[in-house]
């Protein structure tokens, strides 16, 4: 008998993150994602206390993303004009 397969929080989130971008809020749901990632929706919960930790993870990866890209976008030189149509470009 083949063993269950494992699901990491990352796999998870990156599930998460993609049936809110193509399905919305409502798309969200504990059992999408264990279907996508091949197991059962309990199995989750070892990660992730239930929709609402799991929307509050996806939103801090997008926050830290944003920040990343913010920062790139300022690193590079030029005037203020610059620095924010590459933030504009970036977004």
């Amino acid at each position: 008998m083949p063993s269950p397969r494992r699901t990491s929080l990352e796999q998870i989130l990156t599930i998460g993150t993609g049936l809110l971008e193509e399905q919305g809020p409502d798309g969200l749901t504990m059992q999408a994602v264990a279907q996508r990632a091949g197991v059962r929706a309990p199995s989750l919960y070892k990660h992730v206390d239930g929709r609402d930790a799991l929307v509050r993870l996806i939103a801090e990866g997008v926050v830290v993303d944003l920040g990343r890209v913010l920062e790139e976008a300022a690193d590079g030189a030029g005037g203020a004009g610059e620095v924010l149509t590459r933030a504009a470009r970036a977004l």
